[in-house]
């Protein structure tokens, strides 16, 4: 089959009909989060062509810097249909953060992916104010095998109990009975990685 390349007058102007997708808007809702969180997203994609588009998807990722590209933390899509010359999507994307995210700072951005798209430069965008990702240190778990002795010592009563993991300090009580309300405040506040309590005034 024969091909030519098509031409044109001299001195006339053509341009090809062709979508051009754009992320013209994206806010992330500030804040310190944990792995796992919910976060709200709001991004804006217009057509800025002279052509209807095709469907494309939006892709949301977080990352340290302003670059983004598909290493960063990203699993959050939306398929969305497609958008005629003029016409814009303006949605709210609810997002579960990753559970492998690190303690830091990151940029919230979108990429846009669609095959007819005359003008790739244009199809991220990201908020430049970055969330904060925080995870707290789990809570340490209840000590074991506490005990306390009786009549051993003339002068004190030795509390002592098996050490737990995680643990920035433990609190030691005396108590009239049993009950935990009849406690009263922390007698003494041992560090972390001690396991006994020397009681004087039991």
């Amino acid at each position: 089959r024969d091909t030519a390349t098509p031409t044109y007058p001299t001195g006339s102007v053509h341009s090809e009909k062709q979508a051009d997708l754009a992320g013209t808007s994206l806010h992330a809702t500030h804040g310190t989060y944990a792995s796992g969180d919910n976060l709200d997203v709001i991004a804006k994609i217009e057509n800025i062509g002279n052509s209807i588009s095709e469907s494309y998807r939006n892709t949301f990722y977080a990352s340290t810097d302003s670059k983004f590209n598909p290493e960063d933390y990203g699993d959050l899509y939306w398929d969305l249909d497609a958008l005629a010359v003029g016409e814009n999507d303006y949605y709210l994307f609810p997002w579960v953060l990753s559970q492998s995210m690190p303690d830091g700072q990151y940029y919230i951005g979108a990429i846009v992916t669609v095959n007819d798209d005359s003008d790739g430069s244009n199809n991220s965008k990201y908020d430049e104010s970055p969330i904060t990702i925080y995870n707290p240190p789990p809570n340490p778990s209840t000590p074991q095998n506490l005990s306390a002795t009786d009549g051993v010592y003339s002068d004190k009563v030795q509390v002592t109990w098996s050490d737990v993991a995680d643990e920035t300090s433990y609190q030691v009580f005396r108590c009239s009975t049993s009950s935990t309300d009849s406690c009263g405040a922390a007698i003494a506040t041992p560090g972390a990685n001690t396991t006994s309590h020397d009681d004087f005034g039991a």
